[in-house]
């Protein structure tokens, strides 16, 4: 995890992105909103899924 904001210093991030890079090389990114009318997306290496 690169950057963790939950304090009541600064606004709610907009998002949430988790990046892991599996044993074979690859990055896989999940994109989480923070709103309830946004969606979710995943990315292998860069690829929408």
């Amino acid at each position: 995890m690169e950057l963790f904001c939950g304090d009541d210093l600064r606004p709610p991030p907009t998002s949430v992105v988790i990046k892991v890079t599996t044993d074979s090389g690859n990055v896989v990114e999940v994109w989480i909103p923070n709103s309830g009318s946004g969606k979710a997306s995943v990315r292998i290496d860069g690829k929408a899924v």
